[in-house]
């Protein structure tokens, strides 16, 4: 497989007037194709899988939460300074960098699927998504220079590392590596580290991840602040109609022998409101600082 190479995928320049024009981009595209319809998942190692994509509310609580985590200054519509640096390793059709991309902050999402690609293209900008198994690409994403990863990847899938780039990940079993983990692992790796607080993970999980994998939640625990660990009670059952919880974590990459402290917002949230939850998650931020 050849890698297309990613080059000054992430430049440190001013926000407005660089990139993509916002104008050009179709963010509506990322929230027409349901997964099922669109979203078989293709690996390159193991079985097809199917994917359930972000509903709208929860993308956009994403974007809100990681400006007002980092401080985006927004004068009359305008975000002023620099753009955030934003990475979705599995991106389907782009919905969690779609609100990223239409307030002009830089994105990059990998996407194996052929029928996603040219959607998350239509909604994040050609040259912001890349086709291609994560498996193989994840040596070629620039690791530490990212500010926000948000994830939300295929669950249950079991991917190869004897051989493969993986070789050396932590949260490998044996030969193998579950998806979530791995994308887990891999953002870890390419999102900025501070002592105290570095770059920004936003992720869904499976609603039962926790329990099934205590040493991702370890993991969690050496390398994150985590600023907040919620259930997400049947996000999926109004596009899809499947009656599960998801799991949702927001923590600051740290170094791992930075003293931590007990994520101050968790339990449950209920609803759909992106205000409401950006507002909770903020706040519980706010108060542990």
């Amino acid at each position: 497989m050849t890698l297309q190479p990613i080059i000054q995928t992430v430049p440190s320049v001013p926000l407005i007037g660089t990139g993509m024009p916002v104008t050009a981009l179709d963010a509506e595209a990322a929230f027409a194709h349901k997964g099922a319809q669109a979203a078989v998942f293709r690996p390159r190692f193991g079985q097809a899988h199917q994917q359930y994509f972000t509903p709208r509310w929860l993308c956009q609580a994403c974007a809100d939460v990681a400006e007002r985590l980092f401080d985006v200054p927004v004068v009359n519509g305008q975000r002023g300074g620099y753009p955030l640096r934003v990475t979705d390793p599995t991106c389907g059709n782009g919905r969690l960098l779609a609100p990223f991309a239409e307030r002009g902050h830089l994105v990059l999402g990998v996407e194996l699927d052929d029928r996603l690609v040219p959607v998350a293209r239509r909604a994040l900008g050609k040259d912001s998504v890349r086709k291609g198994d994560i498996c193989a690409y994840a040596p070629a994403i620039p690791a530490e220079q990212w500010d926000v990863a948000v994830i939300n990847p295929p669950y249950g899938l079991w991917w190869q590392v004897a051989g493969t780039p993986l070789a050396d990940y932590e949260l490998a079993s044996g030969e193998s590596i579950e998806s979530q983990n791995m994308v887990l692992e891999l953002a870890t790796r390419l999102l900025w580290q501070g002592y105290d607080q570095g770059g920004l993970l936003m992720a869904v999980l499976s609603g039962r991840f926790w329990n099934v994998y205590p040493q991702a939640a370890e993991y969690i625990k050496r390398n994150y602040q985590v600023v907040a660990a919620l259930n997400l009670p049947k996000l999926f059952e109004p596009e899809y109609g499947i009656g599960v919880d998801a799991a949702f974590l927001v923590a600051f990459r740290v170094n791992p022998h930075h003293d931590k402290v007990a994520a101050p917002l968790t339990g449950t949230f209920e609803g759909d409101d992106p205000a409401e939850l950006a507002r909770q998650v903020v706040d519980a931020f706010e108060s542990s600082r």
